[in-house]
C-alpha cells in the first residue's frame, strides 16, 4: 500500500482512505507462504467492518477483488486500476500456478468467474 500513498495524499475526498496490506504483502510480512484465501478473507473483513465502502484495487489487488463475490453486499462502489476486468487473466494464472506445482488457486471461484459479465 506504500506505493499509492502519494496518490491518496493528493486526492481531495470526503470520508476516509485506508490502505490495506494483505497478509504477507507490503509492510505486513509474515514468515509463511502467501495464501490467496487469506487475502480474500482479509478484504472481506475490512469491507464488512466499514460503512459506505468504495474499494479501490491496483494491479493484482484489483484482479483479486474480482474473485470475491461475497464482497458485493458491503460495497457502494469498486474501482480497478491496472487490472484485467474481464478476468480472462485468471485462466492462464491458474494454469501457470498448477504447472509450477502450486495448489489450484481458488478452485471454488471458477464457477463465479465463468458466470459473470465484465465491462
Amino acid at each position: 500500500s506504500e506505493s499509492i500513498r502519494g496518490l491518496i495524499n493528493s486526492l481531495s475526498l470526503r470520508g476516509h482512505c485506508y490502505r490495506v496490506d494483505l497478509p504477507g504483502d507490503g509492510r505486513n510480512r509474515i514468515n509463511q507462504p502467501i495464501v490467496l484465501k487469506d487475502w480474500q478473507q482479509a478484504l472481506l473483513e475490512v469491507a464488512s467492518f466499514l460503512k459506505n465502502v468504495v474499494l479501490v484495487g491496483h494491479s493484482f489487488g484489483a484482479m483479486l477483488m474480482q474473485t470475491i463475490p461475497e464482497l458485493e453486499p458491503y460495497l457502494k462502489g469498486i474501482v480497478w486500476l491496472n487490472a484485467a476486468p474481464d478476468c480472462n487473466w485468471f485462466y492462464s494464472f491458474r494454469e501457470r500456478a498448477i504447472s509450477c506445482g502450486l495448489p489450484d488457486p481458488l478452485p471454488e471461484k471458477m464457477a463465479f468467474l465463468q458466470s459473470r459479465t465484465y465491462y
